[in-house]
């Protein structure tokens, strides 16, 4: 069963909306409990950016609510078999650019389903994208996993090689939705071209993120090849679909030029990281657009 994460807002009144992030993310807890925890943070993060949209308590248990106010819009329905809650929210910035947020909450009958996504209207010219904060704290409250491995807001380390091999079965597990980035850094350095702890805040909820140390790229190496290796100093991300017979073109390798490898405290390392989570979020708009 998917979730469903066409926007309901009418199109007359948002333009042609284009879709800039997107999630969709499972969990075995499976309960009544997880997906009502789902839905306050999903309402807290609500109330935090637009109070004036908060309904009342009553409002908020019907599961049914609309409000519309100048610049902004809200609708918040249940499925009439009650497995499935959508929210709604758009906002119209001083610049005209519409912004819609969609979160869908759902009992799939075997697990918890939990989607996002983030479109935009009237939009001019380049602009920083990032996930809604909400993504987050999903990933931080509720116990998310992706093809049997949980989905977390940290980087991970690998630390031998019953951890090289549980990472490449991950790799190449047919059910895995989300990107597997993964970094080597150079000998004792530490330096990764990115910093591992800000790149995973970043796109908590959309992609894994994994650091490989020098002693096992060799062993990573042999087994997938140069072509398809993580490289010091440089950030790998492996899509959805990976084999060890992929060609490195659909499994991007991104770096810093060599003349900004001054430090993970540099302006320019910032930057990288942004554009990293930037190419990400474009990234999860191409996959699977339910779970």
């Amino acid at each position: 069963m998917a979730l469903a994460l066409q926007t309901s807002i009418p199109r007359s009144s948002i333009g042609a909306a284009q879709v800039v992030v997107r999630a969709a993310l499972r969990s075995p807890t499976h309960s009544h409990q997880n997906r009502r925890v789902a839905r306050d943070l999903v309402w807290g993060w609500v109330g935090e950016k637009w109070p004036a949209l908060m309904p009342s308590r009553p409002q908020l248990e019907s599961g049914d609510v609309t409000c519309v106010l100048q610049g902004r819009q809200l609708n918040a329905s249940t499925s009439e078999d009650g497995s499935t809650w959508t929210l709604e929210v758009s906002y119209s910035g001083r610049d005209g650019v519409t912004w819609i947020t969609r979160a869908v909450v759902s009992d799939l009958g075997d697990a918890d389903g939990f989607a996002l996504q983030t479109s935009c209207a009237h939009l001019h010219g380049p602009r920083r994208i990032a996930p809604p904060k909400v993504l987050g704290r999903w990933v931080q409250r509720l116990r998310l996993e992706d093809a049997g491995v949980a989905v977390r807001g940290e980087a991970r380390t690998v630390a031998g090689q019953q951890d090289l091999a549980a990472l490449c079965d991950h790799l190449l597990a047919s059910d895995r939705m989300l990107p597997v980035i993964v970094l080597a850094n150079k000998g004792t350095s530490r330096y990764y071209g990115v910093d591992p702890r800000g790149l995973a805040e970043s796109v908590c909820g959309l992609a894994h993120v994994v650091c490989l140390p020098p002693e096992l790229v060799g062993a990573f190496t042999e087994r997938f090849g140069r072509s398809l290796a993580p490289l010091a100093g440089a950030v790998r991300i492996y899509m959805p679909g990976f084999t060890s017979t992929a060609t490195s073109r659909d499994h991007p390798l991104m770096q810093l030029p060599a003349s900004a490898e001054i430090g993970e405290s540099a302006p320019d390392a910032g930057a990288f990281r942004r554009f990293v989570c930037q190419r990400v979020c474009e990234f999860s708009v191409l996959g699977a657009e339910g779970v």
